[in-house]
This record gives C-alpha cells, sequence and structure tokens, in this order.
C-alpha cells in the first residue's frame, strides 16, 4: 500500500512539473501627489537660486537690495547730496561706511539701477572703480554685506494655496509596505495553476499602482495576459494580504473583482461607500375636481305603474373630490403624494324612492403618482405617468342606512402643466382609476354588489 501511494505521488509530481506555466513579473508602482506638475511662485525679478530650491529658502538679500533704491531713487529726483557732516556722521556711526542714500545716488549715476547686482551684466563696473560724473568721487569698492543689512534668510513653504494636501516623501513604513504587497502578489501568482513568478524573461506582467490616500491607498491594478485592469477604491496596510488575494485571482482568471469575495477577503471598500444624493424640488399640491363613478348594477328606484320599484341599472355618479399632497420633482420625472376626500352631490330622498335605492355620500383616498415630463425644460408640457391608490367610499341605502367599502386602484395619469416658470404653477389632469376589487356589502336587507371604476378630473396648483 505505501509503494502504491509513493509510485502515485511521484507520477503526480512529474505530471505537474510537464505542465506548461506561464511566468508572470509582479511590479509595484507607488504614485505620489508630487508626481503631478505643480506651479511654483516664482519672484517677480529672476527665480531662487539652487540652493534656495533644494531647502525651500528664499533670501531677504533682494529686500535689502531695494530699500537702497528707494532710497537712492528719491535723492536722484530732488537733485539733493547729504553734506559732508551728514555723510560723516552717520560714516562714523556705522563703522566708516557712507550712507545708503550716498552709496545709492553714486549707484544709480553709474548705471542707471541703485544696485548694481540689479543691473545688467553689460553695464556692471564691479571690476575697476568708477567715477560720478557731477560730483567726482570715485564709487567705493565692493564690499561683502554684513549681518547688520543682510538679515537671517527667512523660511518660506513654495506651495499653492488652492493644493490639497501637503507633498510629503513616502516613509520607511510605506516603501516596506510596498515590499511585502510585492511578496504577496509573487505568492499567490505561484500558487495559481498553470502561473509562476519570476523576476526576469517572463512572458506577462501583472502591474500593481498604488496612489496613496489620507488613510490607505486607491490601488489600480492590470494583467497584460488578459488586457484585464481591476481597482480598489481604498484599502489599509492590513488588508494587504486580502487584497493581493482577491486581486490575482481576479486578473488571472479574468473576472471581476467582486466576484472574487469570499468570508475571509472582506475589503472596507466591499462594506463602505460615499453615496450621493441628487436633490431635487417640492412643491406643495392643491387639487379640485370631480370623480366619475361608472356603476354597472346599481340599485335604482324607478317609477312602474306609479309605484317606485327597484331596478338593477347602470349609474353614473359625480361625486366631488379635494386633494392636498406634495409634488417633488427631478429634471423630467415627479412624485405625487396625495390624500383626498370626496362628498357625492346627488341623493334621492326616502319619501320618493323605494327602499333598497342606492346614492354616494362620502369617500376617501390616498396615493402615489409617477409622473414624466414630455418637454422638462420648456415653459409649459405635458407628462404621463401612472400609480396607485387606497379608497374607501360610502353609500347609502334608503331605508337601511350606510354600506362601505373600498381597496386598491390601479391609476393611469395624464396632464398638462403651464407657467413653470413662475413660483405658482398650475395644472389640469385627467386620471383614469381601475379598481382591485369588486364591491361587494350589504346591510339590513340592501345589497350593492358592483364592479365600479372611475375617472378623475381636476384642475391645481403647485407652488
Amino acid at each position: 500500500m505505501a509503494a502504491f501511494a509513493l509510485t502515485a505521488g511521484v507520477s503526480w509530481g512529474m505530471a505537474s512539473v510537464g505542465e506548461a506555466q506561464t511566468d508572470v513579473c509582479v511590479s509595484i508602482v507607488e504614485r505620489s501627489w508630487a508626481d503631478a506638475p505643480v506651479d511654483w511662485r516664482r519672484p517677480e525679478s529672476g527665480g531662487p537660486s539652487s540652493e534656495s530650491e533644494e531647502s525651500g529658502v528664499r533670501s531677504s538679500e533682494s529686500e535689502s537690495g531695494r530699500r537702497p533704491s528707494d532710497a537712492g531713487g528719491r535723492g536722484s529726483e530732488s537733485g539733493r547730496r547729504p553734506s559732508e557732516s551728514e555723510s560723516g556722521g552717520r560714516s562714523s556711526e556705522s563703522g566708516g561706511r557712507p550712507s545708503e542714500s550716498e552709496s545709492g545716488s553714486e549707484s544709480e549715476s553709474e548705471s542707471g539701477f541703485a544696485d548694481d547686482a540689479l543691473a545688467p551684466e553689460a553695464m556692471r563696473s564691479d571690476d575697476s572703480p568708477a567715477r560720478n560724473a557731477q560730483t567726482g568721487q570715485t564709487r567705493p569698492a565692493p564690499r561683502a554685506p554684513s549681518p547688520a543689512t543682510n538679515p537671517r534668510p527667512v523660511r518660506i513653504r513654495l506651495q499653492r494655496d488652492d493644493e490639497p494636501r501637503r507633498i510629503t516623501t513616502p516613509d520607511r513604513g510605506t516603501l516596506m509596505a510596498s515590499s511585502y504587497l510585492k511578496r504577496l502578489f509573487e505568492h499567490y501568482v505561484t500558487h495559481a495553476d498553470g502561473y509562476r513568478a519570476v523576476d526576469e524573461g517572463c512572458a506577462e506582467h501583472l502591474t500593481v499602482e498604488l496612489y496613496p490616500l489620507d488613510t490607505g491607498w486607491t490601488v489600480f491594478a492590470r494583467y497584460s495576459g488578459h488586457s484585464r485592469e481591476e481597482k480598489i477604491d481604498r484599502v489599509t496596510i492590513s488588508e494587504l494580504d486580502a487584497l493581493a488575494q482577491r486581486l490575482t485571482t481576479a486578473l488571472l482568471d479574468d473576472v471581476s473583482v467582486q466576484e472574487t469575495l469570499t468570508r475571509t477577503t472582506v475589503l472596507h471598500a466591499d462594506s463602505e461607500g460615499e453615496l450621493r444624493r441628487i436633490r431635487g424640488g417640492k412643491q406643495f399640491l392643491l387639487g379640485l375636481g370631480a370623480v366619475m363613478l361608472f356603476g354597472a348594477q346599481v340599485p335604482t328606484s324607478v317609477n312602474g305603474a306609479g309605484t317606485e320599484v327597484l331596478d338593477d341599472r347602470f349609474r353614473l355618479m359625480v361625486p366631488l373630490q379635494a386633494v392636498v399632497g406634495m409634488r417633488s420633482f427631478y429634471r423630467a420625472w415627479a412624485l405625487d403624494a396625495f390624500i383626498g376626500v370626496r362628498v357625492g352631490t346627488s341623493r334621492r330622498s326616502s319619501s320618493t324612492a323605494a327602499d333598497g335605492h342606492i346614492d354616494y355620500t362620502a369617500g376617501f383616498t390616498a396615493g402615489l403618482h409617477f409622473l414624466r415630463y414630455l418637454k422638462p425644460d420648456a415653459v409649459s408640457s405635458f407628462y404621463l405617468g401612472g400609480g396607485a391608490s387606497f379608497a374607501v367610499d360610502r353609500y347609502r341605502a334608503t331605508g337601511a342606512g350606510g354600506l362601505w367599502g373600498g381597496g386598491m386602484h390601479l391609476d393611469l395619469v395624464a396632464g398638462h402643466e403651464f407657467m413653470r416658470a413662475s413660483s405658482l404653477h398650475f395644472f389640469v389632469e385627467l386620471t383614469a382609476s381601475v379598481p382591485a376589487y369588486r364591491f361587494d356589502t350589504e346591510r339590513r336587507g340592501a345589497r350593492l354588489e358592483s364592479y365600479i371604476p372611475a375617472a378623475v378630473l381636476q384642475i391645481g396648483l403647485l407652488h
């Protein structure tokens, strides 16, 4: 028995080795928000130096260079040069340095700019001392800036105001997650039937892209063998194993990632979703109209040979109806929710009608209608729709009292709405109501057994 098991195991292993396997290279590409082009702010006169670009530091040296320019410009405009006493006093206070106004005036006379550092290359004269054409004095030699005139560089943040988030570089944990995820994909590819994960010499490629979120990543994965791509909206670091297992199965078997869901591989993206609801408008509805009840076999008192007798005849009863409700609409669609009351308008006197004569007295209705506008953007538009309503009606039998009954009705609606550009709309509506029941009730010997459909014609307003 042991020999048979050993022989079977060796045979199965040789068969497995002989099967053709597809070599797959797995690559993890981590994207960053810094990869997108960003319009960095630059100073108006020239860009920052290479050192400030790398460190994000802009020196205030240009500001200190503009201050002498302002002073020199004012001195040249007024044509006034400070006296020797004033110049000497300021020189003694600053350690023998000429004043800002004097140096700015001489520098501006030399090159036309308050500061030689701001002048074009062809107009600079740092190599040799120059003489002022008006005063005849020699411009002092260039000197190194002192800490007093060049304050400490100010660190600023070169980032757009409308940028959604701060650009950061991946830390060690993120890099380890990428390496770990790559190893997980290689594991599940190798354990899939007919596939093997390799580093080079592969026939197909499985590429996974990670886009960082505040917590976790959005993942895009595609397999070149089937040209299939799948997307997971959000995955955290604790779900990498389930992610690799489901994406590997979906891509290699060419199925949707939703079909690979099991009890042990549920992700946050499977149970969480941000749904946006469409917000439409709402209007108060008021309608007044008439209900036409078509009774097929209604007991009716008729005059026969000078006396009143009962006869089952077709009757048209027209009670009045008033409804209130709400119309909710979005673009071409609308929903009416309403309640209404009905009041009978005709009744035979007990003294002139035979016992058992039927008249309509009152009723109640409530329903929902779904509507579709034919021209949703027009000022006036026809609309069609359907729905259902529930009605309770009371009939009066002469000599017996009230007969109650009711049930569900299926409704077909057609109407026209006009003045839709104003806050107050008007409509005319016709509704065909088909009962899903047969009215059958009896009391004190009087009975009403009939199928009674209805038609409602009403006008109303919406506000």
